[in-house]
């Protein structure tokens, strides 16, 4: 949600620094070269809860890693902007949760003896 928020508003989304190497191709091969065999990968399909909007706000806006430091860097006007387009655009649950889904790549292996 964050980085559309921000793509909206023009502002380059945050992303890790190589966002390639962690693709399941990608993290097989880095694996293979680090001498490990027997490797599998797999995609993991979370659900991401937050409390409330400020919960997930208060999330974001913690000084780490690409989006919190873009997010750290935006002047006062665009923070506030950022805030309210988040706000409008965030679906919240009947109770008032933010929940949406999001992806992680997992790898495993085992070293060569």
């Amino acid at each position: 949600p964050l980085a559309a928020a921000m793509r909206v508003m023009g502002l380059p989304s945050p992303t890790p620094p190589s966002p390639q190497v962690t693709s399941l191709l990608a993290l097989e091969e880095l694996w293979r070269a680090s001498g490990f065999e027997q490797i599998g990968t797999r995609a993991i399909d979370i659900s991401v809860e937050f409390a409330d909007f400020e919960d997930f706000w208060q999330s974001m806006t913690v000084p780490v890693g690409p989006a919190g430091k873009a997010i750290a860097a935006m002047s006062p006007d665009n923070l506030a902007q950022l805030r309210s387009l988040l706000e409008q655009q965030m679906a919240l649950t009947a109770d008032g949760r933010v929940l949406y889904e999001a992806r992680a790549s997992a790898v495993k292996g085992r070293k060569k003896a």
